[in-house]
Order: structure tokens, then sequence, then C-alpha cells
């Protein structure tokens, strides 16, 4: 459904109670139309999104170009992120202007810088495990593939709590971005 502009108002989309892309009440605006089920789902997708990149790149990086566990974790998690970031912020909670440097860009990096590090920490730890046990490189990819995902896994939760409840927190305030 198309969109109606307002006289002197903001565009209004006649299937939605409220202006488009302005700043809400907690628990009203767009991004939580769904609520927390609706965010949780929608950052879901846009996190599998980011995995497939970024699990291809660390695939690719590790069997095709011989890379080092830990330098594939890394590129591989800034090519998720980056995706994550401006996909994840506007499909899961709605944010169309342009991101605030303080407010909402710093703490992201923080959170995903800790995330990062935790995935990075463990494709390093599992190398050096492995190290020793001589593995075909088909098998050295697929137990740090494995390790990988196994850690991305836990991080979502903790990832998606911090984001949703730090980071992109609704304001009640109604000053537009």
């Amino acid at each position: 459904m198309a969109s109606v502009p307002e006289v002197n108002g903001p565009t209004v989309d006649p299937g939605v109670a409220e202006p488009v892309g302005s700043q809400s009440l907690a628990g009203t605006g767009p991004a939580s139309r769904h609520g927390l089920f609706g965010r949780l789902m929608r950052a879901g997708v846009t996190s599998v999104g980011a995995t497939i990149l970024s699990h291809g790149t660390y695939v690719a990086l590790l069997a095709a170009a011989h890379a080092n566990a830990t330098i594939a974790s890394t590129i591989s998690f800034l090519v998720g992120a980056s995706f994550n970031y401006f996909v994840g912020r506007r499909i899961t909670w709605g944010r169309k202007h342009r991101p605030h440097p303080i407010k909402e860009t710093l703490p992201y990096l923080a959170v995903i810088a800790a995330s990062g590090t935790l995935s990075i920490v463990v494709a390093t730890v599992v190398q050096h495990v492995i190290g020793p046990m001589g593995l075909s490189d088909l098998r050295r990819t697929a137990v740090l593939e494995l390790a990988n995902i196994c850690s991305y896994g836990v991080v979502f939760i903790f990832k998606f709590t911090l984001l949703d409840r730090l980071v992109f927190r609704h304001h009640e305030d109604h000053t537009p971005r």
C-alpha cells in the first residue's frame, strides 16, 4: 500500500497507526510492532544472512587460501558484522535515519567487539588444540567451522539482548532522527 503524505506532517502509511519512521513510545514503534518475539525473529533472519556471508568467507579463506584460523575468523567476522549492522538495524529495529555515532554506532561496535573477540578466541584455541593432530585440510576446516558455528550460536543470544536493550532501545520521546 502506498504512503500518503499529510499536510504539514509526516508521511503516514494507511496500514500503520503511526507516522512512518517516527521515534515512538517503547513497544509501539515500527521496530516493536510485533514485540520482542518479532524483533528476535527478524534478528534471526538477518543473522542467518550475516552468518552465510561470514561462514562462506571463513571457509573460503581456510580451504582455498589456507589462511590462519585467527586471520580467517577476523576477516569473516568483519564481513558478517558489517552486513548485520546495516541490514539488521533497518529490518530488526526499524532504524532508517543516519546512525548517531555516540549513542548507536559506538555501543554497537562495543557489543560486536565483545562477541567477535569470543569467536576469534574460540577459533584460535581450537586451532591450537588441533594443530598437533596433523589433520588434513578438509578435516581441519570442518573442525574449525564447527567450533565457529557453535560459538556464533552462543553469541547470538548475548548480542541480541545487548543490542535490543542497550543499543537500539526505544526512547520515550517523539524526536525525529
